[in-house]
């Protein structure tokens, strides 16, 4: 009888903490400021920020965002650009389209997963989710709105694999936004 009380009582430990270290890690968010103060967002608390040489490597010099935060092994990043455009009075519509179009141009065989125009802190602000497929296979959410003839805008990438995981953080991220210059 001990014998079983043992091997009961050692079945169900076990099981205990298989179920405590099989669970998901939650990512939390924390709120940030960028860009001289101007914008308060929430990004993941265990993302840091990437040193200039480490955009330059994953980022072209004509793209180069304004800060791009990342894991501990830069597979998933969340960069934020600021940008003059002549076009930004367009609307948010035709400039989601636009990237959109940019998009495409890299890679034709691309999944819209996502494709929208929200309202954010009282402004519109354009979405897309993207599951590229060519050269290499990983997930865009990339967000938009304008401000005082600046398109400011941010995309978190993250590798195919894993990256369902991203949706719902992206989409928090982006509805997290609020500048506060107004």
């Amino acid at each position: 009888m001990k014998m079983i009380n043992k091997f009961l009582i050692t079945g169900v430990l076990l099981f205990l903490s298989l179920a405590v270290f099989s669970k998901k890690s939650e990512i939390t968010l924390g709120k940030i400021r960028l860009m001289n103060e101007l914008i308060e967002i929430k990004i993941p608390t265990h993302f840091s920020a990437l040193l200039d040489h480490e955009m330059m490597q994953d980022y072209a010099a004509e793209k180069l965002p304004k800060i791009v935060y990342g894991d501990s092994l830069r597979e998933v990043r969340l960069a934020f650009y600021s940008k003059k455009n002549e076009v930004a009075e367009a609307g948010i519509g035709a400039l989601k389209a636009s990237v959109l179009s940019d998009f495409l141009r890299d890679d034709l065989k691309l999944k819209e997963l996502s494709n929208g125009i929200t309202v954010v802190d009282n402004r519109e602000m354009g979405y897309l989710g993207i599951l590229h497929k060519s050269p290499e296979k990983f997930y865009r959410f990339y967000f938009l709105t304008v401000y005082k003839g600046l398109v400011l805008s941010g995309e978190l990438i993250s590798p195919k694999k894993g990256y369902k995981t991203w949706i719902p953080i992206g989409e928090e991220i982006m509805n997290s936004l609020d500048i506060k210059a107004d």
